[in-house]
């Protein structure tokens, strides 16, 4: 009877929980869910569930905490081993944050966003056909999920594979026209093809979309440099260099320079 008690308190905890999630009152929930938790140890979807608020709120160790306990009850927990994914990869783990991708995918094969996020850290290591082989998977299980077309394509385009990269493009525009990622993937693809003019208004359009993203403004400055547009790929390129510069991203900052530095003097352009 005591038990039951205990549950329907538990319950009570959580349903509370819910409602302030949904208006924003994260560290009111986050309260609510170690309540459950002091009538429910055990209680599963407590402990995941105060992991994704202790997430929101960027108090890390105490989600993934609260992930482990989760895990040490149910190793095979999709959802938990997705999320404390999540945390291993913003902790640059990224042997162990595979780990817990291939699991989730090994319970819950129909698991998308864990198949994406893994065809991400393949994509990032250079191994660039299993990134691929991912994100097929991923795409069959949601169609509808740009990013999953656009990131396909940046993959399709390490493989040199350029009009494969367009066609997912299209796709993902199709889905999300204010994808400013499938704009330069492709950028990126209509200049390896020689289409610098398509280019250029591709990677127009994503600093339309982003005016502080210096990939855009590089693309942009290697579009207007081959179609022998000087002085304004000499303004794009400068303010990539800006834009890297007071980002931290030096080597970006450095490939910047370098396309400057490839061209004469403004005055003899």
């Amino acid at each position: 009877m005591l038990r039951f008690t205990r549950a329907i308190d538990a319950e009570i905890y959580l349903s509370r929980a819910a409602r302030q999630i949904r208006r924003g009152q994260w560290r009111a929930a986050a309260a609510s869910y170690r309540e459950a938790l002091g009538y429910e140890p055990d209680n599963l979807e407590a402990l995941v569930n105060a992991g994704l608020v202790y997430s929101h709120l960027k108090d890390y160790p105490q989600a993934m905490a609260f992930y482990d306990r989760a895990l040490a009850i149910a190793p095979a927990h999709p959802l938990a081993l997705y999320n404390r994914a999540l945390l291993r990869i913003e902790a640059a783990a990224i042997k162990d944050a595979l780990a817990d991708l291939d699991a989730a995918i090994a319970a819950k094969p129909t698991f998308a966003l864990a198949l994406g996020n893994r065809a991400v850290l393949h994509f990032r290591a250079g191994h660039t056909e299993e990134a691929v082989a991912d994100y097929d998977r991923a795409i069959r299980l949601q169609p509808n999920n740009a990013l999953f077309w656009s990131n396909r394509a940046a993959a399709h385009l390490a493989l040199n594979c350029p009009e494969r990269a367009i066609a997912d493009c299209d796709q993902a525009l199709y889905l999300d026209s204010g994808l400013s990622a499938a704009y330069k993937n492709r950028g990126d693809a209509h200049l390896a093809l020689g289409n610098s003019a398509r280019a250029l208004v591709d990677f127009s359009a994503a600093v339309a979309l982003d005016p502080d993203d210096g990939e855009a403004y590089l693309g942009r400055a290697r579009a207007r440099f081959a179609l022998q547009e000087t002085t304004p790929g000499r303004y794009d390129a400068s303010i990539a260099v800006r834009i890297f510069s007071a980002t931290g991203e030096q080597a970006r900052a450095e490939a910047a320079r370098a396309l400057l530095e490839e061209l004469p003097p403004a005055s003899m352009a």
